[in-house]
């Protein structure tokens, strides 16, 4: 940015340097000085109604300097910042301010903080502390405004909500619905769905993030855990190629919920309802958890044969062995880098097919503008919270998988076609294929009945599932599988951004990461991988892939950057070549 762009203020008596048309509120918190605040947030537009970010600003004089304090504060987030401005957040007309905000906004509110979702997360208990008084002085009958279900997702409780209006422009600048709306006036005014509206809406569940309150909350997490007995994991969303970043909560290794992670590049600040709600899976009473050998028709009574993980490891390694040539491999898109990289080290990548989950319609959301048009003096109210050239401020992706893009640039683009499955199939029906290793283990996937009948003409079908699934019953050896929030890896994005994603909770039972059962495979196999590290094989990987030259396992965690020639051969010392996948998925930018 250039130094024309700039502006230095003095914030708490510390010299602050600001983009020119960025708010006190945002240059304070750029700078690392906590104001506290509840209507604002940096991907919507300003609507200064909350009155919590009041600061004193010094007027200039005609030469540029402070002339002196303000009689009256200014609210932050809504002031403009200009070249030799002094701001004082922490003085004592600050916090009086601050105070009496406060009090206001709790006449109504009640205590319902030993019964509330948002306690222990809630910037109300937080700022009460700071500024609240030790006892109410409002002695008159509270206004009720009761509770709703304002769709599947969210619910609303009005009595605890102050009108900071986060969720009616979420819903008109990010979402593109309107479905929220502010009804009445004083202190009758509340949040109610629009006339006719159902709040159904796919990002729904962004308001509960966005609440700073309990108004609104997780009908999905409603009661099922404290925030501070929850752990939190850095991961990457698996449900569409667009890799929102998260944080999965857990407690006593039993994922409680999903949250958003903010990664400014893929997804800012929101996540689906798809992939918020996409994690039950992982509890499914049809989960595998142990090794079997299924047993043909011939056997009466007993169908299958439970096996340690190590008997299982030694027959499959054994029918593979036995198989040869006739040995085919079938990956799925939801395999990490790592995993794919193991599994091309150790098979033949001309005999090695992929199966994914079918497409479904993209969905791109544009805002309808309601803050933003009735304060257009405010610099920059049409920019906030979009993410894509065209104006989108997200989208939910067509191809509903993680890492489409990562198995084309490791498999290569005819190992990834249709027609390369199609002939694994075909050879399968027609008795060529001697033992066939399936990955599946991806949720909502429900195999065509051309790939069921082939595993029934193949005489040894490995399968490595998640669930006792069609798959898992025409296979004659089972091997249970990870759900993505138990390994640790890496995905590659639609748009070529690799991500990491760390484990969350312990695989149930015998389960194993498909990267440990390749490991352990290869040890059967006499042709054991160079390591059983996700971070040494990724390394590996960016050694012997252009695709991903000039990445750095640190590059995948939080703000990872997308795949480009010219940071590869910047940070390799090689020369600027095209993106393999220019036109498939990848991104060369």
């Amino acid at each position: 940015m250039a130094e024309a762009d700039k502006v230095k203020l003095t914030i708490d008596g510390v010299e602050v340097e600001a983009p020119r048309g960025s708010m006190v509120l945002e240059a304070a918190l750029d700078a690392g000085i906590f104001v506290p605040h509840y209507c604002f947030h940096r991907a919507l537009s300003v609507a200064g109604n909350c009155r919590m970010c009041m600061v004193e600003v010094w007027p200039r004089g005609r030469d540029g300097k402070p002339m002196g304090p303000p009689r009256k504060p200014s609210i932050a987030c809504a002031t403009e910042v200009a070249d030799g401005m002094v701001v004082k957040t922490k003085s004592a007309m600050a916090h009086e301010a601050r105070q009496g905000v406060l009090e206001f906004l709790l006449i109504n509110h009640p205590l319902d903080c030993p019964v509330c979702d948002q306690a222990g997360e809630c910037d109300l208990q937080d700022f009460s502390f700071q500024f609240g008084r030790g006892e109410s002085r409002f002695r008159e009958e509270k206004a009720i405004k009761g509770a709703k279900d304002f769709g599947p997702e969210v619910r609303f409780y009005g009595n605890r909500c102050i009108n900071c209006t986060r969720c009616v422009r979420f819903t008109q600048e990010i979402a593109g619905s309107s479905d929220l709306v502010q009804v009445h006036r004083g202190g009758r005014n509340v949040i109610d769905l629009a006339d006719g509206a159902v709040f159904d809406h796919p990002l729904s569940g962004n308001v509960v993030d966005l609440c700073p309150v309990g108004a609104l909350v997780s009908r999905d997490f409603l009661h099922k855990s404290r925030v501070w007995h929850l752990d939190r994991t850095d991961s990457v969303c698996p449900h569409c190629s667009t890799g929102c970043n998260i944080e999965v909560h857990t407690q006593d290794e039993v994922v409680q919920r999903i949250k958003p992670r903010h990664n400014p590049h893929v997804n800012g600040y929101w996540i689906c309802d798809r992939g918020r709600l996409g994690y039950h899976h992982v509890h499914a009473d049809d989960r595998l958890t142990a090794a079997r050998r299924n047993l043909g028709p011939e056997h009466e009574g007993e169908v299958s044969v439970r096996l340690s993980f190590q008997e299982a490891i030694a027959e499959a390694g054994a029918a593979i062995e036995r198989a040869g040539e006739r040995a085919y491999a079938i990956a799925n898109a939801w395999l990490t880098n790592e995993e794919l990289f193991a599994l091309q080290t150790l098979w033949p990548t001309d005999r090695i097919g992929l199966i994914a989950r079918p497409p479904g319609e993209e969905q791109r959301f544009y805002p309808k503008w309601g803050d933003a048009e009735r304060n257009p003096s405010l610099p920059r109210q049409h920019e906030r919270g979009k993410l894509y050239e065209d104006g989108a401020t997200f989208v939910i992706e067509a191809d509903r998988n993680p890492n489409r893009t990562g198995a084309l640039r490791i498999l290569g683009e005819q190992a990834c076609s249709e027609q390369r499955l199609d002939a694994i199939l075909s050879a399968a029906l027609a008795g060529e294929v001697e033992t066939l290793l399936v990955f599946s283990g991806m949720p909502d996937y429900h195999p065509p009945e051309v790939l069921t009948g082939a595993l029934a003409r193949v005489a040894n079908v490995i399968v490595v599932d998640l669930f006792d699934g069609p798959l898992a019953r025409a296979a004659s050896l089972v091997l249970p599988g990870a759900a993505v929030f138990e390994k640790r890896g890496t995905f590659t994005n639609g748009r070529g951004r690799t991500q990491r994603i760390d484990m969350a909770r312990p695989t149930p039972g015998q389960a194993r990461t498909e990267l440990e059962i390749l490991f352990a495979l290869g040890r059967a196999l006499g042709r054991p991988l160079p390591s059983g590290s996700p971070k040494r094989l990724f390394e590996l990987l960016v050694e012997q892939n252009e695709a991903f030259a000039g990445l750095r396992w640190a590059d995948t965690h939080h703000v990872a950057p997308a795949w480009s020639p010219h940071m590869a051969a910047a940070r390799k010392g090689l020369p600027v070549l095209a993106s393999p996948c220019a036109g498939k998925g990848g991104s060369s930018a």
